[in-house]
């Protein structure tokens, strides 16, 4: 039995996506956190010369991730005005390290995997993050676990995850108003033996593609400008502010920035759903106008969400810059909210926090606009778009 359609503020909400991103587990098949005993030397040795943001989640925000993580599902299947999808997205550095005396998988896959199916959402987009490229790496090197390549197995049957390259056809899932949401995932880290082992930087993959090969393989999905296209990729798609030992020195950033979003906003992209930072961007309390380009580098019509990690606590000097009641861990939920004639949606955001029971915040309106269709004041959309497909 459907509920009645609401209308909110002269739109409706038609879908939501459930964003985690940056679980860093490190469990057993049950998921019973592992001890810090099973780290790998090569970790070991970097937390102690100083390399930060290397742990793995706790036993008791692991132990909390399921519970919220089905009780977002449940609270958007009832939130939605009439059919809508709700998609689970993994914006990378799902697994934290490997174990020496694991050598046939990482379990964290197969963890999210369980608690995915529980949940119950109606598809998972997952793409790889640089902790989930380090373990297969680094086997090469001898000194760690097993290949990334049996990682994703455990998961591939679930998820649209990509490795490498957008897949051939994006991940879409229609709505009960006309919306389409359609997921083009890219990987940005490196998966090279040698280098992906030292570095995982940050830059789109060298193994095999290049930037220029990922941005044809965009161009040649010829992406529809009334439907809601959202990139998924592990690194935030601006420069941001460095804030770890690896992003001051250059690594954990996207490399080119600033012409990787221009290229996602020239090729029909409307959202970037990214993470690595472990915290929300924008801040909590404040808002983006896609239309005026307040997120530089980013171009207008462009917008970018970075979840916050439910199991990860932000950096300590950025903790102290922030409100007091800004949530530190969580589940991060954006509701589409698409207005009447069906030309622009915004997107609310829910926070289930993680660090203990509480009510999730609501934020109305984190992104005011995003507009669809043939709009031709939208730079970058609508009837624009399409002659920038022709260039």
């Amino acid at each position: 039995m459907h509920r009645p359609a609401e209308v909110r503020n002269g739109g409706r909400h038609v879908a939501s996506i459930v964003h985690l991103t940056d679980t860093h587990l490190f469990v057993d098949a049950e998921g019973t956190p592992r001890p810090a005993t099973d780290r790998s030397r090569l970790v070991k040795f970097l937390a102690k010369v100083g390399v930060e943001d290397l742990e793995f989640a706790s036993a008791d925000v692991v132990g909390r991730l399921g519970d919220q993580l089905r009780a977002a599902v449940r609270a958007e299947r009832s939130a939605i005005d009439g059919e809508g999808p709700v998609v689970v997205v993994h914006s990378g550095d799902l697994e934290a390290f490997g174990a020496n005396r694991h050598a046939d998988g990482f379990t964290g896959f197969d963890h999210l995997a369980k608690l995915v199916d529980e949940a119950r959402s109606d598809g998972l987009v997952a793409v790889y993050g640089n902790h989930d490229v380090w373990p297969g790496s680094v086997a090469v090197l001898g000194i760690n676990g097993p290949r990334h390549d049996a990682q994703k197995r455990a998961i591939e049957r679930r998820a649209s995850f990509i490795g490498e390259l957008p897949p051939a056809q994006p991940p879409r899932f229609r709505t009960a108003h006309g919306v389409e949401l359609v997921f083009v995932p890219i990987n940005s880290v490196f998966s090279h033996p040698i280098r992906g082992a030292l570095l995982a930087n940050g830059r789109i993959s060298l193994h095999p593609p290049g930037p220029g090969d990922v941005l044809e393989r965009l161009r040649r999905l010829r992406l529809r400008p009334d439907d809601l296209n959202i990139a998924v990729l592990h690194h935030p798609a601006h420069a941001g502010q460095p804030i770890t030992l690896r992003d001051r020195a250059g690594a954990g950033r996207l490399e080119q920035a600033e012409v990787v979003a221009a290229e996602l906003g020239r090729l029909g992209i409307d959202l970037v759903l990214s993470g690595h930072r472990h915290r929300l961007d924008p801040p909590f309390g404040q808002q983006v106008d896609p239309s005026a380009g307040r997120q530089p580098p980013l171009p207008p019509n462009l917008a970018q969400l970075v979840a916050l990690s439910p199991t990860m606590t932000s950096h300590a000097r950025l903790v102290e810059t922030e409100p007091p009641d800004t949530p530190r861990r969580g589940v991060c939920v954006y509701r589409a909210i698409v207005d009447e004639p069906g030309t622009s949606v915004s997107i609310d955001r829910v926070i289930h926090p993680t660090d203990a029971p509480s009510t999730p915040t609501f934020e109305p309106s984190v992104i005011s606009r995003l507009s669809l269709g043939n709009d031709p004041c939208a730079v970058g959309n609508g009837a624009n778009r399409e002659d920038r497909f022709r260039e």
